[in-house]
């Protein structure tokens, strides 16, 4: 076994026990935290990889927009949503226009940040609605489980 195989091994071992811990037996608010914490990450990423030479404001804008609409739907209104989408628009094509050269820019940039933000912020946000279901505290255990174990079988596969 490589040092990155061992890396990852010794990652999971010290990560998944107290992220599970806190999942069934942590207070009710640390889960959208987490999942706060992880669409951070997952934003910074996506921007860093699809617009790798915007402006910085344009990620900023983004990654704040995602976070915003992971937190309202974790803990605001259900009907400020559709609300907050328009919202989400309406700041994209205003930035885009101050920011772009063309317009073709301009509309691929708006795309790409909103694309950003339904897929990482709003599906992502799911996470933290699940554990509010009859037996939400299993089910999110189960999908995590789930996706670790997707993850470590596409590991070990890859590795092949």
């Amino acid at each position: 076994m490589g040092g990155l195989e061992k890396k990852k091994i010794r990652t999971g071992a010290f990560i998944v026990p107290p992220l599970i811990l806190l999942i069934l037996w942590g207070p009710p608010f640390t889960l959208p935290v987490m999942v706060l914490a992880a669409t951070f990450l997952g934003l910074r990423e996506f921007y860093d990889l699809a617009l790798p030479f915007s402006q910085r404001i344009e990620r900023v804008v983004g990654m704040g927009l995602g976070l915003l609409l992971a937190a309202l739907l974790a803990w605001g209104d259900s009907g400020m949503i559709s609300l907050f989408l328009v919202l989400i628009l309406l700041v994209l094509s205003v930035l885009s226009m101050g920011t772009s050269q063309n317009l073709a820019s301009a509309i691929t940039s708006i795309g790409v940040s909103l694309f950003g933000i339904l897929y990482i912020g709003f599906l992502l946000s799911h996470v933290s609605l699940i554990r509010n279901l009859p037996n939400g505290k299993a089910w999110a255990f189960f999908l995590i489980l789930t996706v670790w174990a997707g993850d470590i079988f596409a590991f070990l596969g890859g590795s092949l």
